[in-house]
């Protein structure tokens, strides 16, 4: 046999070969290090209105208040209507004249600031009026010598809102008969 012949020359580069298989799945990596914190969110909207609640229980009650000045006097009422006259009673014997009657107690103080104004008139009807600083009539009366009141009563403004005087009338209309009236005016 003969020597061996020098090496030939390196032949042209191949073509590249196919892709390989897919690799099997890598182990799971290490986690990640915390993000920095995020800004701040908007504001919710409101909420909707809750129930009402329910009422709380009473309180205890308060201490009495003081008592309130008193009022003013109120007007005299209206007369009554006259009642039927009686049967004609037989004439008496004449009494014997009696003694002196002791002297009344003191009347009571009247409304402050009111005043008393008398009246006469004759045929047994007498009226007064108020006048101003006391114009307002609050009560009143009167008399007759010889026979009996049948009417006592405040006279009134024309609209009647306020008593501005008194009237009365006796049983009696003879001329020479004077009836006496009494009003108390108060401001």
């Amino acid at each position: 046999m003969g020597a061996t012949g020098a090496t030939g020359a390196t032949g042209a580069k191949g073509d590249t070969g196919a892709t390989g298989a897919k690799g099997d799945q890598g182990i799971q990596g290490i986690q990640g290090i915390q993000g920095v914190k995020g800004d701040t969110g908007d504001t919710g909207a409101t909420g909707a209105t809750g129930t009402t609640g329910t009422t709380g229980a009473t309180g205890p009650t308060g201490a009495t208040g003081p008592q309130g000045p008193q009022g003013d006097q109120g007007i005299q009422g209206i007369q009554g209507v006259k009642g039927d006259k009686g049967d004609t009673g037989a004439t008496g014997a004449a009494g014997a004249t009696g003694a002196a009657g002791a002297t009344g107690a003191t009347g009571a103080t009247g409304t402050t600031a009111s005043v008393v104004k008398t009246g006469t008139g004759g045929f047994g009807t007498a009226s007064v009026s108020c006048a101003a600083p006391t114009p307002k009539a609050i009560g009143g009366g009167g008399s007759v010598p010889s026979g009996q009141l049948t009417t006592s009563k405040p006279v009134f403004t024309a609209d009647g809102s306020a008593a501005t005087g008194w009237t009365v009338t006796g049983s009696s209309t003879n001329a020479g008969v004077t009836a006496t009236v009494y009003v108390i005016c108060a401001p």
